[in-house]
């Protein structure tokens, strides 16, 4: 293809509408005519084939009609009366004709109907068989029916003769043509008809895409929060999972938001500090030892808060990661490390296990609580993850050590969501306030027990499917 031509075939790719119901209605109104155009013509042909085995039919009555009224006058002479019973024989040139052939085709009888004509010799058939032919006589057609028989005349002599019968095309052509013309005025209208039912449907059809694109709007303005409205079934998941989403960029925004707030007044009590470090009058020693701590503090709020403010949590259409995908590596690696305290760490995963979400935020919730129960344990940590009893939408993950575990009353304040780093229980550091903001953003749940060895279980529930 030339680049003319594909110029042109582009710019008559761009002329085609753009619109939804644009091209729904030309595709629609392309196949409705194409279907009617086809259908006309099958109807019409139809019709015609009807007419025509009509007429086959009548020109075999004729004959047989001939063959009742002749008689044997005398030997080798056929006697059928002047006038038939059917008066369009009886009419010149009515357009019904009827004859008589001996052996030689010479004529012996014709109807009064044929007096104005001269028929063109007509070829005899097998005797006993109605062959029907067309003929051509002064630029009109007809349609002939040739009838050979053999005739048993007086004295037992055979005679052969053709009865003959025959109707112009013209007899049918007028019922043809009207018919024609109805059906044609008939399909037009029914397209019409069709093509604006069709409008009126798809119009009513495509509503509920205008007022989705109404509502998009109006959350673009800032006039709404989601969409809202009254939606059909068939779009109403698309509804909730946009709705989802909008809502997810919501909380992204309020979490960078809070972040901020949260990091400015962490800063204000170590920056204090640093301020009253250089206006006293300590050594430099201990001026240095001051700033080193509250620089380590700073970084480490830093990092806490700028590692909440990127935390993605649960979104729509998150990937699906196999648990064991995430342990069994997770498992090998702390073996490693804790070599030297010749820990026993296992993980019973069930294999029907997933999470939905980033399988990174699940090595690190995992990871965290783990390396936690390492450095508390005496000799063993284990890990059970299976689905909650009932559903498949969660699962649930279980962190027991024989650690010393951590005291009732201090439970409910390590697990504070947004607890500031200064006000978290020695010991847990800022790797647990982390988790916890991790596991409430994924929608989850973490609850601090006593395990079975008599230290501490950390219970997680994190989301297996995505709900939407």
């Amino acid at each position: 293809m030339s680049s003319s031509r594909f110029a042109r075939w582009q710019a008559s790719i761009r002329q085609l509408p753009q619109s939804l119901r644009g091209r729904l209605l030309m595709a629609a109104t392309m196949f409705l005519v194409l279907f009617s155009l086809l259908t006309a013509l099958i109807l019409e042909a139809a019709f015609a084939s009807a007419l025509r085995s009509q007429i086959e039919l009548r020109l075999q009555s004729h004959i047989y009609t001939l063959l009742s009224v002749a008689e044997e006058a005398q030997p080798g002479e056929l006697y059928l009366p002047a006038y038939l019973r059917d008066e369009r024989f009886n009419q010149l040139d009515s357009g019904f004709y009827a004859m008589v052939l001996n052996s030689e085709g010479e004529r012996i009888w014709r109807s009064n109907s044929v007096m104005p004509r001269q028929f063109p010799a007509i070829a005899p058939g097998k005797v006993g068989e109605i062959e029907i032919q067309e003929i051509d006589n002064e630029g009109e057609s007809f349609i002939a029916a040739s009838f050979p028989v053999i005739w048993e005349g007086i004295g037992g002599s055979e005679y052969r003769y053709q009865f003959v019968a025959i109707e112009s095309e013209s007899n049918y052509a007028g019922p043809k043509t009207v018919f024609q013309q109805t059906l044609w005025i008939g399909m037009s209208v029914l397209v019409v008809v069709l093509v604006f039912v069709l409008t009126t449907i798809m119009r009513w059809g495509l509503k509920p895409l205008k007022a989705i694109a109404r509502a998009m709007n109006s959350v673009e303005k800032g006039e709404a929060s989601q969409l809202v409205g009254d939606f059909p079934a068939e779009l109403q998941p698309m509804i909730d999972n946009i709705n989802l989403f909008i809502r997810s960029e919501h909380a992204q925004k309020k979490r960078y938001a809070d972040t901020m707030a949260n990091l400015a007044h962490s800063l204000k009590t170590p920056l204090a500090v640093l301020r009253g470090a250089t206006e006293s009058d300590a050594d430099i020693d201990k001026l240095r030892r001051q700033v080193h701590e509250q620089v380590s503090r700073m970084h480490d709020i830093v990092r806490y808060q700028l590692h909440k403010a990127v935390t993605k949590g649960r979104r729509p259409f998150a990937s699906i990661v196999r648990v064991d995908t995430v342990t069994v590596p997770l498992v090998d690696a702390l073996r490693k490390v804790y070599r030297d305290k010749h820990l026993e760490i296992n993980a019973q995963v069930a294999s029907a296990c997933r999470f939905a979400g980033e399988e990174g935020d699940l090595t690190e919730i995992l990871g965290n609580l783990m390396d936690n129960a390492c450095k508390w344990s005496k000799s063993r940590v284990e890990l059970q993850a299976k689905p909650l009893p009932d559903t498949d939408a969660w699962t649930e993950f279980v962190i027991s050590d024989d650690g010393p575990g951590i005291a009732e009353e201090k439970r409910l304040e390590v697990l504070e969501r947004g607890k500031r780093l200064d006000t978290q229980v020695e010991g847990q550091g800022i790797g647990l306030s982390v988790i916890v903001e991790l596991v409430h953003a994924y929608d989850g749940e973490m609850h601090i027990g006593t395990s079975t060895w008599g230290g501490a279980e950390v219970k997680v529930v994190l989301p297996a499917r995505n709900l939407y």
